[in-house]
């Protein structure tokens, strides 16, 4: 763990001037940055499984709120024709209010039943998506895509 001392701010301005030259470094290829940007998602879905994880919770809804994430930015994209940043904000926000409501009578149940919750959510969230194809594409998800410019 890092301490709080002078030297953190070093350490993460350190470790920003560093993510800030990936691209550079990579020479745009989009095979490599594609790989780099699939880590990136899946450390930060591992982090944020490893905090619930100390806190004694055990939770499968996150997948669940990473779709609805990826669902709410791709809609907001391709339906709406919003700029790719600004959807990528939406679908932030959007997942943060989703996951407050759900989760606040969740956290009140312990131990199995916060388990069996949690997955519960993460599967009605998962049919929800299915159910819907003309907005979310049914099983098959949502293609054609663009990437940012």
């Amino acid at each position: 763990m890092i301490e709080n001392s002078k030297n953190t701010k070093y350490i993460w301005l350190s470790a920003a001037i560093f993510l800030s030259l990936i691209p550079l470094m990579t020479r745009g290829d989009n095979y490599i940055m594609h790989t780099i940007i699939s880590i990136a998602f899946n450390v930060g879905m591992a982090t944020s499984m490893w905090l619930l994880w100390t806190l004694g919770f055990i939770s499968f809804a996150h997948a669940g709120f990473m779709g609805i994430g990826a669902y709410t930015s791709a809609v907001f994209l391709l339906k709406f024709g919003w700029p790719f940043w600004a959807t990528f904000l939406m679908g932030s926000f959007v997942t943060a209010v989703v996951a407050v409501i759900i989760s606040l009578p969740l956290m009140r149940t312990r131990a199995v039943y916060f388990f069996m919750a949690s997955w519960a959510v993460g599967e009605v969230i998962k049919r929800v998506f299915a159910y819907f194809k003309g907005t979310f594409g049914g099983w098959n998800g949502i293609f054609d895509i663009n990437p940012p410019e």
